[in-house]
């Protein structure tokens, strides 16, 4: 009998967890797309070799008083946004520069002035999302997963579980301990 319980409760743990797992969402397909077509940004520097730049919302309403951490080569500065959200910093020389705004990076590629390509920028915006998008699956809400189930999948989960409660019923009964005690 335990042979038995220990293998009906091995494969239901074993294919439970599979059939309550989400397939890729549309959204996380579309950001998967969309990320394999970013490009860099070209931006000239100031004549002086400022970087100058401003922090907004996705409203366009300015950010003022944000910390910027700004990487450039080995070269890292923080700068922080005055009240219109504009800041300028120093770069010496060309190359990648990665800009973190709290747990948001954004990257361009800064060239010194006059040695930028055509059609480059000469200043940065970075637009701060108001709201975080959670891409979590495996949020602990079990009502919503099993409302995400199909008909059969919640067939098969019910019979699972049915199955393991009459084993694991059957198993207690079959342990019962209540041997009468010997008359001698």
């Amino acid at each position: 009998m335990r042979i038995t319980t220990t293998w009906l409760l091995a494969i239901t743990l074993l294919t439970s967890p599979q059939m309550l797992q989400a397939a890729d969402s549309a959204a996380t397909k579309a950001s998967t797309a969309s990320d394999a077509t970013v490009q860099l940004k070209n931006v000239e520097l100031s004549p002086n070799g400022h970087l100058v730049g401003q922090l907004v919302t996705s409203a366009g309403h300015a950010v003022a008083g944000q910390k910027l951490t700004m990487t450039v080569g080995k070269q890292q500065q923080t700068i922080e946004t005055d009240k219109a959200g504009k800041f300028t910093a120093r770069v010496a020389g060309s190359g990648q520069c990665v800009i973190a705004v709290s747990d948001d990076v954004y990257a361009c590629r800064v060239w010194a002035h006059g040695t930028a390509p055509p059609r480059s920028l000469q200043s940065i915006a970075i637009v701060q999302p108001t709201n975080s998008t959670v891409r979590g699956q495996y949020v602990f809400a079990p009502l919503t997963r099993l409302r995400m189930l199909t008909t059969t999948q919640k067939v098969i989960l019910g019979l699972g579980v049915g199955i393991g409660a009459g084993i694991a019923i059957g198993a207690a009964i079959d342990d019962d301990d209540d041997k009468k005690p010997d008359a001698s």
